[in-house]
């Protein structure tokens, strides 16, 4: 199974005066709490796609223990809170197994493709949008909808959507995604995928 998330914000101390967060966690549980979130749903043989803003540590023990609780082969899409220099060690390490800036991602549900395509960032043209791809994104921690088959998977906008705080399922994308119209704002026009 496929999960994805965003916007942990590992050791950020005021996440929780800043989102709803601070209405079932505190600081000084955050990090516990995270981890019993992606675990409740997450095994080992399951992959796990971070899409950016995991940890405000800069200290690569700190990120490192973290990352290692996390059950999941854990893929990470850079966030801008991401320190390039840590991500490379936690590949040599083998504690994640890869990352990127973006990522293209085919994938397979109930017999039908999907092509995802993840950034930490929101955009508003992506590629094969108009043949109905989806966009995973965090960044915004639920403020920004967008137009399309696009998805803020950060753990605030998760309490927004499902009214509990979780990592999003490859089926909760499809399901969401199927619910949206496709939309290109470019030239290209929308067609049946």
């Amino acid at each position: 199974m496929m999960y994805f998330t965003s916007d942990l914000h590992h050791q950020h101390k005021r996440i929780c005066e800043f989102t709803g967060r601070k209405h079932v966690t505190k600081y000084e549980n955050h990090t516990q709490w995270l981890i019993d979130l992606v675990n409740k749903r997450v095994t080992n043989s399951d992959q796990l796609y971070l899409l950016g803003d995991i940890s405000f540590s800069r200290k690569f023990s700190d990120v490192a223990d973290f990352y290692s609780q996390l059950n999941g082969q854990k893929f990470v899409i850079k966030g801008n809170h991401d320190d390039r220099k840590v991500l490379y060690q936690l590949v040599s390490e083998g504690i994640i197994q890869a990352w990127y800036d973006y990522k293209e991602k085919t994938v397979t549900y109930n017999d039908k493709e999907y092509h995802l395509v993840m950034m930490h960032f929101p955009i508003a043209s992506w590629h094969k949008q108009h043949y109905g791809s989806i966009h995973l994104h965090g960044h915004t921690h639920g403020s920004y909808q967008g137009q399309g088959k696009i998805l803020d998977v950060g753990v605030d906008n998760s309490i927004k959507i499902f009214d509990e705080y979780k990592v999003f399922s490859l089926e909760d994308v499809v399901y969401f995604a199927n619910q949206r119209e496709i939309s290109s704002p470019s030239h290209h026009q929308p067609k049946d995928i």
